[in-house]
């Protein structure tokens, strides 16, 4: 059984096929890209985190130093 659609001016048009398919598709494609991204954003997240624990530890060990070398002089 196919669907036909007749317009104003009397042309017949089938739309027996499926448009839902596609439109499934690209929402289901969208959907994995919206949880890739935020896949991403955490994964920049936490990289930042540790980059901010490492200087912060890094600055405090230069102060450090730099306290015992002026006691030195």
């Amino acid at each position: 059984m196919g669907y036909y659609y007749v317009n104003p001016l009397g042309e017949v048009k089938d739309i027996s096929y499926n448009f839902l398919q596609k439109i499934k598709g690209d929402t289901l494609t969208r959907r994995a890209q919206l949880e890739d991204s935020e896949l991403k954003n955490e994964s920049q997240n936490i990289q930042f985190i540790l980059w901010s624990i490492f200087t912060a530890i890094f600055l405090l060990i230069v102060i450090v130093y730099l306290r015992k070398l002026r006691r030195i002089d």
